[in-house]
């Protein structure tokens, strides 16, 4: 929601070992931060479950995800 989060997220998941570009207003369209990810053919389902878990884990850190559901919950 703000560039300081932003920030501070980005650095987050560069200190877990996942690189993504961080771009900050004026240079994207709504004036929002954005993380900007490249997935290719060339990664393994084991990266793209990496960064999918990093993402997860820092994003219920940072109060940017609700915390996952038991299955229990769900039913």
């Amino acid at each position: 929601p703000d560039q300081a989060l932003a920030v501070a997220f980005w650095n987050a998941l560069l200190d877990a070992g996942l690189y993504l570009n961080l771009a900050l207003p004026p240079a994207t369209p709504t004036r929002a931060p954005l993380l900007r990810s490249s997935v290719s053919a060339r990664h393994t389902h084991e990266q793209i479950d990496f960064a999918l878990d990093v993402f997860a884990s820092l994003g219920r850190e940072f109060g940017l995800q609700p915390a996952a559901r038991s299955a229990a919950a769900v039913a």
